[in-house]
């Protein structure tokens, strides 16, 4: 275990919310490793990663590879395998966020329908013979 003296800054909330209460506080302290940030506002958590923000876009170089026997995706140099799921919705969030192609948008939300919702096989249609799958998801 190490032990590391970290840089924190705290104040009072009121200054930055016209609606926080007189006894409201935020105290933002970095990581030991320069990393994030975790933010305590009053008795909740955040933890923040660092990314680089440029205007209002989050910036970070997402790659995936694929081939022979290799399948690779990283996010900033780091594989996906070794994040936690919420460092991988933070990218998929910044990619979504970004797109503005309708048919895009909607093969993203098929893709989580199908893999997350339920399926019912609706038989072959009559006139042409395709066959018809629903897929209903309950948030």
């Amino acid at each position: 275990m190490e032990i590391h003296e970290r840089k924190a800054v705290s104040d009072e909330l009121k200054k930055y919310d016209h609606l926080a209460k007189d006894s409201d506080f935020i105290e933002v302290t970095e990581w030991a490793n320069g990393e994030g940030w975790d933010i305590c506002l009053n008795d909740k958590l955040i933890s923040l990663r660092l990314w680089i923000i440029i205007g209002n876009k989050l910036i970070m170089k997402i790659e995936y590879t694929d081939g022979c026997i290799c399948t690779s995706l990283t996010v900033d140099g780091k594989e996906t395998a070794y994040m936690t799921p919420e460092e991988i919705k933070v990218s998929i969030r910044a990619m979504l966020d970004r797109e503005t192609d309708i048919a895009t948008l909607q093969d993203v939300w098929m893709s989580l329908i199908e893999h997350l919702g339920e399926y019912k096989d609706l038989g072959h249609c009559e006139c042409c013979g395709d066959w018809i799958s629903n897929y209903t998801l309950e948030i």
